[in-house]
């Protein structure tokens, strides 16, 4: 049997916090449970006997599938800069999403 592991308030906290998520105290118990009820089924897993059972990669039996597409007409970098608020160097130009540097 596995230790039974627990994800505490600073855990889903921490997590949040890298999602960029804002939680309320009650989400934050609430998540908290559910991270901790996830990893018990999880954990439900590591107990299964799976000594004969043959590695699998994939299940649909596909072998050697390629989708046959034909080039078609794109837009042009002068198209698709058109109708951007803000370029640079022929790149779009887009507002940061980390603000608080945790990245």
């Amino acid at each position: 049997m596995t230790q039974k592991q627990e994800f505490t308030i600073e855990d889903v906290r921490k997590i949040a916090q890298l999602s960029n998520l804002s939680l309320t105290e009650a989400e934050l118990e609430k998540y908290a449970v559910m991270f901790t009820q996830t990893l018990d089924h999880i954990n439900v897993l590591e107990e299964l006997n799976t000594e004969n059972v043959t590695e699998t990669y994939q299940v649909n039996n596909l072998t050697n599938i390629f989708y046959d597409k034909e080039n078609t007409t794109t837009l042009s970098q002068t198209e698709a800069l058109a109708n951007a608020s803000d370029t640079k160097d022929g790149l779009f130009v887009t507002t940061g999403v980390f603000e608080n540097g945790n990245a």
